[in-house]
């Protein structure tokens, strides 16, 4: 399976036209007109009518596409999950705050955070 069809099947339903689809993607019409057509050539079945007000979802559309929504959802899950993994946290914090909340409550927390991201520095200034 072509994955680059998914966004395009999903484009297309959501829009209900190839011309629209592909400025959402960024693509041209002719493009995302290919991509769909290969999908439905793949897959053995029409997944939009064609129609003069546009596209609509067939049957066959119809029941793929809540798959394709939770297969995007599933991939955009597991992007979120390791995006930026990598990098760590760096610059400055500043917090203005009374001293006695700076005294006994921020200290502790401040402490624990400057520990875990130490190429943050924490700018603390008492109001």
């Amino acid at each position: 399976m072509d994955w680059k069809s998914l966004p395009a099947f999903l484009a297309v339903a959501r829009n209900g036209s190839l011309r629209a689809a592909a400025e959402q993607l960024g693509g041209t019409h002719a493009t995302l007109r290919r991509q769909v057509e290969a999908l439905e050539a793949q897959l053995g079945t029409q997944l939009f009518r064609r129609g003069a007000d546009g596209l609509s979802l067939t049957a066959p559309g119809q029941r793929l596409l809540p798959q394709a929504l939770e297969a995007e959802a599933a991939l955009l899950k597991g992007f979120n999950a390791v995006q930026g993994l990598d990098r760590e946290a760096a610059g400055r914090i500043r917090v203005s705050v009374d001293p006695m909340t700076a005294h006994y409550l921020l200290a502790p927390v401040l402490a624990d955070f400057a520990a875990l991201y130490p190429e943050i520095e924490i700018e603390l200034r008492l109001a």
